[in-house]
């Protein structure tokens, strides 16, 4: 089988691997299509805390078929079945496993992280991590499932409710989500604040307003003004107008991770009581809730996927994730001309 393998910083290259036998816990896929997220990016030029050493193959938001499987009649997945993965690998045996929050497990690992992820024709996965999808859900779409669940858990996190005002901060393809989720649910006060043209057009077209911030004045003309405010950004700036712009009692969720060490206006945090909530990945439910918000709202969040590119294609996709001037969510398509 073709698959694109990282092989150092900053260098992918498509290699002929076997293609993998599964295990008795474990189901064979034939990728249909894979994202690129933005921890693979940091595996690629190093910034990554846990990526691994090279060569390994990246990607870890999957769709596909069930190829091959040994069958055992408790299992909930069957031999043709259409499925997207739930990537993580939790330890099972640390304090938050045991409480039922394996989702920040003390030693957790992923798919396309930690052992051999979905930038490939095939992968092997344990059958437990798979999710039936949707006749109705087109397969591309579907692998937007990881990613919608965060933003899924990012907002659950937030304990959002009908009629609260919300700003995003960041429009990329988390950011995106997570306010077209609360946009389709009725969040009729929600601005997303991104600096990248063709996102805030896309965002625009979708019924969501925006706001650039490298021309309007927001910490002064939106002072207080929102009850939640998603930092997806992960910079300074980012972190300092979250603060300003956060309501007296109101609750800042985080989900970026920063390059560098970020500095709280804590003066202001403590005088608005405002609340700080980490954000990291989802739960279990999280991401059947994104299954299905994905198979009834398709035709909105398939606007999400762009560019779309061939696996031989590896570095120009790469690139353009990172650049992200005109792409939202990145992906590999291994089905369909592209």
């Amino acid at each position: 089988m073709k698959a694109l393998v990282w092989i150092g910083e900053n260098e992918v290259e498509i290699r002929n691997m076997a293609v993998p036998i599964p295990a008795e816990d474990e189901a064979l896929i034939k990728v249909h299509s894979a994202g690129i997220c933005g921890t693979d990016l940091h595996i690629l030029d190093g910034r990554h805390p846990r990526g691994k050493k090279p060569p390994i193959v990246l990607g870890h938001e999957i769709s596909g078929q069930i190829v091959d499987i040994q069958k055992y009649k408790d299992d909930c997945v069957s031999l043709g079945d259409r499925v997207v993965v739930e990537p993580l690998i939790n330890c099972g045996h640390c304090y938050a496993c045991k409480k039922g929050s394996r989702e920040i497990c003390e030693h957790l690992n992923l798919y396309g992280v930690d052992v051999q992820g979905g930038f490939a024709e095939f992968v092997v996965i344990n059958k437990q991590a798979l999710h039936k999808i949707p006749d109705s859900l087109p397969m591309r779409t579907a692998a937007l499932a990881e990613p919608a669940a965060v933003a899924v858990h990012a907002v659950r996190r937030s304990s959002y409710k009908t009629g609260d005002s919300a700003c995003v901060i960041g429009g990329g393809p988390i950011g995106s989500m997570i306010a077209l989720i609360l946009h389709t649910h009725g969040c009729n006060n929600l601005v997303v604040i991104e600096p990248r043209t063709f996102r805030r057009d896309l965002l625009n077209s979708l019924g969501v307003k925006t706001l650039d911030p490298g021309t309007e004045s927001i910490e002064k003309e939106m002072a207080s003004a929102f009850d939640i405010v998603f930092d997806t950004a992960g910079v300074q700036p980012a972190i300092d107008t979250a603060v300003d712009i956060c309501k007296p009692h109101g609750s800042i969720v985080i989900l970026a991770l920063p390059g560098k060490n970020i500095s709280w206006n804590h003066v202001k945090i403590v005088f608005k009581e405002i609340g700080i909530i980490g954000s990291r990945v989802y739960a279990a439910f999280d991401f059947k809730r994104a299954v299905l918000m994905l198979d009834a709202h398709s035709e909105v969040f398939e606007k999400m996927i762009f560019p779309v590119y061939k696996l031989t294609d590896g570095n120009n996709a790469f690139s353009a994730a990172k650049d992200g001037t005109e792409a939202m969510r990145v992906m590999f398509d291994m089905e369909t001309k592209c």
